[in-house]
């Protein structure tokens, strides 16, 4: 499995941990989540909270940061799909789009319309290293591997060929 850190995910499966925290130096990637406005919206995020915020926050279906917008006093409406949720902000129907930064990026960059209405708020609502998640069964029967994998994602993430196929899937 490949998820950010979740205490609770402990439970299901163990991350490469340094420290005795997880070591971003083994992430598979980092990503942030950004908000998307209308170009004329008075919404915005300040670092630590959501600054004029009247109506409703769309993300995609199952996405995590659904429960820090809560947190926020945001009411999440979750959606099939980032495109679907910037068409819904285009016509003013959800105050806000959050989705992963460069999912966001890309829908808009691919579509002029868009391009034209909407815009990213500068600072991320959340960033965060996103890990390969190995079984218990695995690590319990074979640490040394279980580290041998963590290590190669380590270099593989670095690599050339890597950056360009994490490039292509985010602009499918």
């Amino acid at each position: 499995m490949v998820g950010s850190f979740k205490e609770s995910r402990m439970e299901i499966g163990v991350y490469p941990m340094k420290n005795n925290s997880h070591d971003p130096d083994k992430r598979m990637h980092s990503s942030s989540y950004s908000l998307y406005v209308l170009k004329d919206s008075p919404l915005s995020f300040d670092g630590r909270k959501l600054v004029n915020l009247t109506g409703d926050i769309g993300i995609p279906r199952g996405y995590s940061i659904g429960e820090k917008l809560t947190q926020l006093g945001a009411n999440v409406t979750e959606f099939e799909s980032t495109d679907r949720i910037f068409l819904l902000l285009s016509k003013g129907r959800l105050q806000g789009a959050v989705t992963l930064t460069p999912i966001g990026d890309h829908a808009i960059s691919k579509d002029p319309a868009l391009a034209s209405q909407i815009k990213k708020i500068s600072t991320p609502l959340v960033e965060k290293p996103y890990y390969l998640i190995l079984s218990h069964k695995l690590w319990n029967e074979q640490p040394e591997l279980c580290n041998k994998l963590w290590a190669e994602v380590e270099k593989v993430r670095e690599s050339d060929a890597y950056k360009k196929a994490y490039h292509d899937f985010l602009s499918q």
